[in-house]
């Protein structure tokens, strides 16, 4: 079974112009972040790279990124198999 890691990158934030916002933008914006997800935490799940985590923190990228896409999103939705 392959490696698999938590990829928040299809729901990461941009601006007006469709440009991603930076890790340190969205870590330090209260509406953009108000469970204070961490900024190491955040770096790693949207490069792809984020392989474990405590489930409280799954949680809160899971609804985070829910409220990022104007959808319901499940755990599912953010794994990907690790390069």
């Amino acid at each position: 079974m392959p490696k698999r890691v938590i990829d928040i990158s299809a729901y990461w934030p941009k601006d007006e112009s469709g440009k991603p916002y930076t890790v340190n933008r969205v870590w330090t914006d209260e509406t953009l972040n108000p469970r204070k997800i961490g900024r190491y935490t955040l770096q790693k799940a949207l490069a792809g790279e984020l392989g474990g985590g405590e489930i409280d923190t799954i949680d809160a990228l899971i609804a985070t990124c829910s409220e990022w896409s104007g959808r319901t999103l499940k755990y599912e939705d953010i794994l990907a198999d690790a390069p």
